[in-house]
């Protein structure tokens, strides 16, 4: 009713006055008429407000809004919820925040925003906001998490090297069958055998790693290439 949004947009606006982005959080995921209106709220804090950017990524709010991204059917709700995924990303201090597929998904919110073609009015975004809030996050993630994390996993000196080019995730996890297959296993084996978990496990973290810097490149191309056709 008009007596009840009202009073939601009152709401909305005291917690955005008081910068309580938590609490316009969890408005967002339990209001499904207003999500725009609390998403816009968001959105326009995360991108004045560093503070703020990183109260949402320290307390989970990403991870919401990209559920809110990849569940919404409505073309204005994804362009604001991809848009401050974006904002939030140069907020990212390690690669704690682009490991278990976070990382890849907060890509296909960036991709979202560089293949968006038309842009609907209730949202207050336009074009440069997308492109340059899209340049800015993949800047970051390139230079200060990505491409430091490469080059030391490339460096036979490193803790963090693995060959990852020669041994897929299928052929450790047939040598670890083979090796599991006489039961029952004494105490030593079962430290073998969890350690031999442990690498694979390693491993597939390492090419999830991998995917995840390619895709950034491909964008980085990408957003390159649209630069220069609209110049």
């Amino acid at each position: 009713t008009a007596k009840a949004d009202s009073k939601m947009t009152e709401e909305i606006n005291t917690l955005v006055q008081n910068k309580d982005v938590f609490s316009l959080i969890c408005l967002l995921r339990g209001h499904l008429n207003n999500r725009l209106q609390i998403a816009k709220a968001i959105m326009k804090l995360a991108k004045k407000e560093s503070n703020i950017r990183n109260e949402i990524r320290s307390s989970g709010g990403l991870h919401s809004l990209v559920t809110f991204f990849k569940s919404s059917g409505g073309q204005d709700l994804r362009v604001v919820t991809a848009l401050t995924v974006a904002y939030i990303v140069p907020c990212f201090t390690d690669l704690t925040h682009c490991r278990g597929n976070s990382g890849l998904k907060t890509l296909e919110c960036l991709q979202y925003l560089l293949d968006v073609t038309t842009i609907p009015l209730k949202t207050d975004v336009t074009f440069r906001d997308m492109r340059e809030a899209v340049a800015v996050a993949l800047t970051y993630l390139w230079i200060n998490i990505l491409q430091p994390f490469w080059s030391e996993c490339h460096d036979p000196s490193s803790s963090q090297y693995l060959d990852i080019h020669h041994r897929s995730i299928g052929e450790l996890s047939d040598q670890l069958s083979t090796s599991t297959s006489s039961l029952p296993l004494s105490p030593n084996r079962q430290n073998q055998v969890r350690g031999r978990w442990r690498r694979m496990e390693q491993r597939q973290d390492m090419l999830e790693m991998k995917e995840l810097l390619e895709t950034t490149v491909s964008l980085l191309v990408k957003l390159a290439k649209s630069e220069i056709e609209i110049n």
